[in-house]
């Protein structure tokens, strides 16, 4: 017969509650200090991982207050709300820094609906580096090129913030109202991380302010480029994110950046360590691992990733600029701004961020102005930084630079 088990003496069974009871209670206890290291980290550097680990709930409020200032359309601001551009310069603004005619360019007047006769006409549309951003109008270079050569206008269709889909949009509802001969598709450094967005919240959260809420965002089917739905036509359809700030997350389907693990986890909600953690994965992922990141190669050596869905947007982008001002009896011409980050490279021999947009206009036989050429024939031992506000737009004598190298190429191209 079987014999009966015979029980675990009490002093055992203590003595392994006992244990179980002390490995919990370690485990708590490292749990509670990493959370307070976590939390330490967050209060000495809260733009860490470019601040993507700053709480839903700081997001949140963030929102509101950007959606309210958005509302509330002060006058003296640039930018003002429009239905298919998401943004666009403020008609008749002068605020010191910015001067907008009433045609919605960076001018201090206005131009005639067609050229006066023997004046070539230009239209520049691009983002900040064709808008001249941190520098005066009279600083900027289409305005500096219209001082420097007579009978010549570069109507400044630059826009701060605007990424390539936006540039391509405008483009297409204005380019033919003022009968350029010549039309100048500006491309540059930040624009395959914006045309990867539909807002700039889940890029950049960490962002006192989202100055760039809402924008029209192009997505890939196959050799089709559709837009994405876009029920944000007017600034009242923004009310609802003031009384619901988290459903704001609805628009990052369409959001490369937009990251599930931050937005709907727990961990990140509840946890600080969860926060850390989960920020410096998305990084991770988006910058190192994942193969439709926006840059391809080592850290600080990166260029646009061919194989991205952002390239192959901007490679169509192009394609259609380029088809539509041919039908329009205009002369495109695709117009590349490096920054002041990727001069700095090339100077050093490395490859520039910019290169592979510069080979797809060669191999598909489109013309371009590349505007690094114009920086490296400086003199070698010049001093690069001067170009530059903070290594990124051009300062007054970048602006000098690039206005004289389209000066001479309107000269050498016989425009």
């Amino acid at each position: 017969m079987p014999q009966a088990t015979e029980p675990a003496p009490p002093g055992r069974e203590k003595s392994f509650g006992r244990r179980t009871l002390l490995w919990l209670s370690m485990i708590a206890m490292t749990l509670g200090v990493i959370e307070i290291l976590a939390a330490s980290v967050l209060m000495i550097q809260p733009q860490i991982f470019g601040g993507h680990a700053t709480s839903l709930q700081d997001r949140n409020a963030r929102l509101v207050t950007s959606i309210t200032d958005m509302l509330d359309g002060r006058p003296d601001s640039l930018a003002e709300f429009h239905s298919e551009l998401g943004w666009r310069p403020r008609p008749n603004l002068d605020n010191g820094p910015d001067i907008i005619n009433s045609q919605g360019l960076r001018s201090a007047h206005d131009y005639p609906e067609r050229p006066p006769p023997d004046v070539l006409r230009l239209a520049a549309f691009g983002d900040s580096f064709v808008y001249g951003s941190e520098v005066l109008t009279g600083e900027a270079w289409p305005t500096v090129i219209e001082q420097t050569r007579s009978q010549t206008e570069v109507l400044n269709y630059g826009v701060p913030g605007y990424g390539q889909d936006q540039i391509y949009l405008r483009f297409l509802s204005e380019g033919a109202e003022l009968d350029p001969a010549i039309v100048l598709f500006g491309i540059a450094t930040p624009t395959l991380e914006r045309v990867m967005r539909i807002s700039g919240v889940f890029m950049a959260p960490g962002a006192a302010t989202y100055d760039f809420i809402k924008k029209p965002r192009f997505v890939v089917d196959g050799d089709a480029l559709s837009l994405a739905p876009n029920d944000l036509r007017q600034l009242s359809d923004f009310q609802r994110y003031l009384q619901d700030p988290s459903s704001f997350r609805e628009l990052g389907a369409y959001d490369y950046w937009y990251e599930p693990l931050v937005y709907e986890s727990w961990l990140f909600k509840y946890s600080r360590a969860g926060r850390l953690f989960l920020a410096a994965w998305s990084q991770v992922k988006r910058r190192l691992i994942d193969p439709d990141r926006p840059l391809i190669g080592p850290r600080g050596g990166g260029v646009f990733n061919e194989s991205s869905s952002g390239f192959k947007i901007l490679e169509q982008l192009v394609q259609r600029f380029v088809a539509t001002a041919k039908e329009r009896k205009t002369r495109p011409v695709v117009l590349i701004l490096p920054d002041g980050f990727s001069i700095e490279r090339i100077r050093g021999g490395q490859p520039g961020i910019m290169d592979p947009i510069r080979d797809f206009c060669i191999e598909e036989g489109l013309e371009f102005i590349d505007l690094k050429d114009a920086f490296l024939a400086q003199p070698a031992d010049a001093d690069a930084s001067a170009w530059f506000l903070n290594r990124f737009h051009y300062s007054v004598q970048g602006n000098r630079i690039v206005a004289d190298w389209i000066r001479a190429e309107i000269d050498r191209r016989c425009w």
